[in-house]
């Protein structure tokens, strides 16, 4: 994935995330179902922006590449760019 369509994609997310922790107190009435549907909701999008802010900062890529912060490598990284 292109580094600006991560961007795009975290930046997607954060909004998701604002906005569903945002209105965490709105509703004052809600029954069994939609509190735990709002916890699963908030838990997977919780874990989205943890996998794209992996990717968006390199911790997640290929070969561990952080554009210019710092690099991570595996065993066995042959990828020429070392």
């Amino acid at each position: 994935m292109e580094l600006q369509n991560i961007h795009y994609i975290a930046k997607t997310v954060d909004s998701m995330l604002r906005s569903i922790t945002t209105h965490d107190h709105d509703v004052i009435e809600i029954d069994q179902q939609q509190d735990e549907d709002y916890k699963f909701l908030l838990r997977n999008v919780r874990k989205l922006f943890g996998m794209v802010s992996g990717v968006r900062h390199g911790r997640n890529n290929n070969h561990g590449h952080n554009y210019g912060r710092g690099r991570y490598h595996h065993d066995g990284c042959n990828c020429g760019r070392h």
